[in-house]
């Protein structure tokens, strides 16, 4: 192993926690995409909704999904320092 991976070491108790912490948030941050597309799609269908408030929903959505990206990520991160800690213990 090179010297990188052996900085990323965080104890195991605090990186399981902040494990299940993303996979939660995850959960939370995805229901909540489900419900801006489905604001976003009746804002479409309604003929009465503007321009400018479907404008603003499908940006929400594009923030979410901004947001889901990053969770993801660091989510990603997180599993593979805790994979290089079982490496570097074993």
């Amino acid at each position: 192993m090179n010297n990188y991976s052996t900085k990323l070491s965080i104890d195991h108790y605090n990186l399981d926690l902040q494990i299940e912490y993303l996979e939660k948030y995850l959960i939370i941050q995805n229901g909540m995409l489900d419900l801006n597309i489905e604001r976003f799609k009746n804002a479409q269908d309604n003929r009465w909704a503007s321009e400018k408030n479907i404008k603003e929903l499908e940006s929400k959505v594009q923030k979410r999904l901004g947001k889901i990206e990053g969770i993801e990520e660091m989510l990603r991160f997180c599993k593979a320092v805790k994979f290089n800690n079982n490496l570097n213990n074993n």
